[in-house]
């Protein structure tokens, strides 16, 4: 049943205020920049920054800019200010990240630069956005870097703009909240900047998250000067940008904004609720439903084929087939001689890859004849690349192949130049000097940021034209020597402990594919995805104990896994069929599972 939202808000704030409240001394005093050594060894979790008593926690906070675009660089304003408050952080271009990502392991939250947004968010590569979303650090979007919150979440881009707000105003749900009260109190109606700022306008609810407003502007047509986003990262939307034009409580609500955004952690506040609670973890917590997707109805269902005998597999879908008709039905969009698919109805756009997945629905549902099928293809065919490719990414590439072998109709596309861009995608000698990137695949034939995931779509891709990969022991070598745990789980990049969850799933299925999974990497891996199954039965990003709630597209990811590792009727699949249970809904299926949170 649906609860009401502004209870979740409560909850939460009851928390976050419990985490604080027995801070006695509450009043700002200046406090003097220290030196690293100067910190007491024995403190390992927090510092005192900014003011008595109030604590920040340890460790680099990372700004990042971007130099010579259309919006000024500001990052060294940024630093100035923050380090004048006694946090420690670090400025880097994002050209140097893209070429070593390294330095973001030692930040607990990034701190991104207006620049960023130049050309609507446009200018930055999918490879830097696969960067924050794979370090899964809380960030803090300044000013008109909020273009990237669109990114971020694989959505278009937004279509309208308004004002940013150049005051703040409290709110009756976060009076007294702890980013409005420390280590600085924002007084309401204060000024916050001088300048003017045009922001976009995000969709307020997705299918994985919500928008909240910390703060409101002056006008309800104003952008809010402190929104909150939950996924796939834990974002903070600062809406002004300029720190030579802030005022005295401008500069003090970005500060309250570092100081409170480590402390948003979906695990940390889902573990201090179930704390509160006598039937386990979530029990009993306010939650809601989120607007429908396409994306989340196809994970579910791809993941229910995966895991199901062929039995299960028909009831599922005879009691799934009209919710699921009725969700096509919505965001279906004819367009004559085409027509394709919105992920959302919210978000009004259609997609390639939404489109791509609602073919593979209909046919894997067996709910073609509700649509004109013909035209659906005929917007998937007609997309293809003169380079052989879809979108000119391997993921799109990916779902438009698997959508077009599923209705029989990959003869209608150039499939010699389709094998052609996908062998481009495996990464040598002549893409990168970095050997420890050779054999690997990228994500597109540019691409030199291998992903264990990239490589599952690659090989299954192949699989589906009836190819192989033509040098399956420098690929699994690669994967057994640089993203092997030793434990059965595999990061899915070069950066320990990235998406784990994802790289094991997709390693295992990988190795598998190209007969190259050993029975001890076969043993230990299954073992280590049955000891991080949630008890939910599904999955989260990282391990169990760091990610307590499933989600969807992970579990489909191990779904899939099982399925090509040939594991039926097992705890691990009948677990993964029980998490879609929590996650279906009398409209859709939830990108994960519904918890008390601000999501």
């Amino acid at each position: 049943m649906k609860k009401a939202h502004l209870l979740t808000i409560i909850v939460f704030l009851t928390i976050m205020l419990s985490w604080t409240m027995s801070i006695t001394d509450m009043s700002f005093t200046s406090a003097p920049v220290s030196e690293p050594s100067a910190i007491d060894s024995n403190q390992d979790q927090f510092i005192l920054s900014a003011s008595t008593g109030v604590p920040v926690a340890v460790g680099n906070y990372a700004i990042i800019q971007y130099s010579g675009l259309s919006i000024p660089a500001r990052g060294n304003l940024i630093l100035q200010l923050v380090n004048s408050e006694g946090i420690v952080a670090d400025l880097h271009e994002v050209t140097d990240l893209l070429l070593d990502s390294s330095p973001l392991l030692d930040s607990i939250a990034i701190i991104i630069d207006g620049s960023l947004g130049s050309a609507n968010g446009t200018s930055v590569s999918d490879a830097f956005i696969e960067i924050l979303i794979r370090y899964d650090r809380p960030v803090i979007l300044v000013g008109r870097s909020a273009w990237l919150l669109h990114r971020l979440r694989d959505r278009g881009p937004p279509l309208l703009t308004a004002p940013g707000s150049q005051q703040v105003f409290t709110t009756s749900e976060f009076t007294g909240a702890v980013f409005l009260s420390m280590p600085y109190s924002i007084s309401n109606g204060g000024t916050l900047t001088t300048e003017t700022l045009t922001l976009p306008i995000d969709d307020v609810q997705t299918e994985k998250s919500r928008i909240i407003m910390f703060a409101e502007g002056e006008t309800s047509n104003n952008i809010a000067p402190l929104r909150y986003d939950s996924w796939p990262l834990d974002t903070l939307l600062f809406g002004i940008e300029d720190p030579a034009q802030w005022t005295t409580t401008g500069r003090s609500l970005f500060i309250n904004t570092i100081a409170y955004s480590t402390t948003l952690s979906e695990s940390e506040i889902t573990n201090s609720v179930s704390q509160t609670q006598s039937d386990g973890v979530l029990a009993g917590g306010l939650e809601y439903f989120h607007e429908p997707s396409l994306e989340s109805a196809y994970d579910a269902i791809h993941t229910m084929k995966s895991v199901a005998n062929s039995s299960a597999w028909s009831t599922w879908v005879s009691e799934q087939s009209n919710m699921i008709l009725n969700l096509l039905n919505t965001l279906y969009v004819d367009f004559g001689s085409e027509a394709g698919f919105m992920n959302t109805a919210n978000e009004g756009t259609v997609s390639l890859r939404s489109t791509a997945r609602g073919l593979w629905i209909m046919e894997t549902m067996g709910l073609s004849s509700s649509f004109t099928i013909a035209d659906v293809r005929a917007y998937v065919i007609s997309r293809q690349d003169p380079d052989g490719g879809f979108d000119y990414s391997l993921k799109t590439t990916y779902l438009a192949t698997e959508a077009l072998f599923t209705t029989g109709s990959l003869a209608s596309i150039n499939t010699v130049s389709l094998e052609d861009w996908l062998r481009e995608c495996v990464i040598t000698g002549s893409d990168t000097s970095d050997p420890d990137r050779w054999g690997a695949v990228g994500s597109n034939p540019t691409g030199i940021t291998p992903q264990n995931s990239y490589a599952a779509m690659y090989t299954l891709t192949l699989d589906f034209l009836g190819l192989t990969h033509d040098d399956p022991v420098k690929l699994s070598t690669w994967i057994e020597t640089r993203t092997s745990n030793g434990d059965g789980s595999f990061d899915n990049s070069l950066i320990d402990g990235s998406e784990i969850i994802l790289g094991t799933a997709s390693a295992l299925l990988t190795l598998e594919m190209m007969s190259r999974l050993s029975t001890p990497n076969r043993t230990s891996g299954l073992n280590w995805l049955t000891t991080n199954q949630l008890q939910s039965g599904g999955f989260g990003f990282k391990i169990a104990s760091s990610d307590i709630l499933g989600k969807t597209e992970e579990t489909s990811h191990v779904g899939l896994c099982l399925e090509i590792l040939g594991v039926t009727d097992d705890l691990l699949t009948t677990g993964i069929a029980n998490f879609l249970d929590t996650i279906r809904t009398p409209i859709g299926f939830e990108g994960m599972e519904l918890a008390p949170s601000l999501m």
